[in-house]
């Protein structure tokens, strides 16, 4: 485990490129360091920064959003970030969560360091790489059975009568780095002061009854695995009064203390979104930390008007109040917001064609037609 003071190597290669050795687990405790490399090359006028991956050997969700975070970061500075020794489980993560279409990973070190010397022509491509298949090594992953695999579209799991299904069937995943709007970083916290409950037992907890804890009017159908990685949940949720959305999200990591989403295409936000139990001193403390992305415009808009971003804390504060009551614990939850990316990509505007918000509300609308035709069917 690297600790928080720890530093990462940077290692100049040629004028213009850095390379940051990474360490072999990538947690939340990676954060200070890798941000400290990042500023170590930037100062030193670095335009390609190349992770060199080959030592990597457990990446939890956390891990996951510093790495986004990372790639967010060298684009907002207008520079590359390469990648190079990434093993077949990781490079099935990657495929996973799309980072790969962000960050280009190459099998060694010179083929990074050749990518670099043409940054402004055309990158050679990625060669080796495989996404899917056996592990080609012998090393046994510590967290294999952690995540899931790469799916190209999503399929949701049947829902029960009055539940709808939407926006969700044949919509691939999207990142953070795929969405439209600011880039930000929430973190809602719970203490259960008091309370004997141990990180584990609270998590576990929180994964068996997950959809329960929500505000009133809010669903979320899951398959019979509950949440575990490669799981689809079908969320019905409620806006407000009268506004209803239809969309879903797939669970991609899991482990005892931990759990995390990612959004599909239509959903408010291109978001990774991660739920954890960790011990701050012998309490428990719950944490909802989505990094999220407004997906388009119109999305992006309801958040600058202040609209969207309240619903969205409105709903993870009630629900954490409601998961630290279930413990015997009467507490409001805190809410730490980062802006990582003020910048806006105008090349996801087009996301818009998958609003799920606009296709409910069509949806909702046609529904005197699907009765008429329910009853003709007769």
């Amino acid at each position: 485990m690297l600790a928080a003071t720890a530093t990462l190597p940077v290692r100049r290669a040629g004028q213009d490129v850095a390379i940051i050795d990474m360490p072999g687990d990538v947690t939340d405790a990676t954060e200070s360091p890798l941000l400290d490399a990042l500023r170590q090359a930037s100062k030193d006028n670095a335009r390609v920064i190349i992770l060199n991956l080959s030592g990597l050997q457990f990446l939890n969700s956390s891990g996951l959003g510093i790495l986004m975070e990372l790639t967010a970061r060298v684009n907002r500075q207008r520079k590359v970030l390469l990648a190079f020794g990434l093993s077949d489980h990781y490079q099935r993560v990657f495929a996973l969560t799309r980072l790969s279409e962000a960050i280009r990973v190459y099998p060694v070190e010179d083929d990074a360091l050749a990518a670099a010397r043409v940054v402004g022509g055309t990158m050679p491509a990625p060669v080796g790489l495989a996404t899917t298949g056996a592990e080609t090594s012998s090393v046994t992953w510590r967290d294999a059975a952690n995540w899931a695999l790469p799916v190209a579209r999503l399929t949701a799991p049947s829902v029960p009568r009055g539940g709808v299904n939407l926006n969700v069937d044949g919509r691939r995943l999207l990142s953070p780095l795929h969405g439209f709007g600011r880039l930000w970083r929430k973190t809602y916290s719970v203490r259960l002061s008091g309370s004997p409950v141990t990180p584990a037992g609270a998590a576990a907890v929180w994964k068996r009854d997950f959809g329960t804890f929500w505000p009133g009017g809010n669903y979320c159908f899951g398959g019979p695995a509950g949440i575990a990685p490669g799981e689809v949940q079908v969320l019905n949720l409620t806006l407000m009064p009268g506004m209803k959305l239809y969309t879903g999200v797939m669970v991609i990591y899991a482990d005892e203390t931990s759990f995390c989403f990612l959004t599909p295409e239509g959903h408010m936000f291109g978001g990774l979104i991660t739920f954890r139990a960790i011990d701050d001193g012998g309490t428990t403390v719950l944490q909802v930390q989505p990094l999220i992305r407004a997906s388009d415009p119109l999305y992006e808009l309801t958040l600058r008007l202040g609209v969207g971003g309240t619903m969205e804390d409105r709903f993870w504060r009630q629900t954490l109040k409601t998961l630290a009551a279930t413990f015997g614990v009467q507490a409001e939850a805190s809410l730490e917001a980062t802006l990582i990316d003020p910048g806006i990509d105008w090349s996801r505007a087009k996301n818009i064609r998958y609003n799920a918000a606009i296709r409910t509300t069509f949806y909702r609308l046609a529904a005197p037609l699907r009765w008429l035709q329910r009853r003709g069917a007769r």
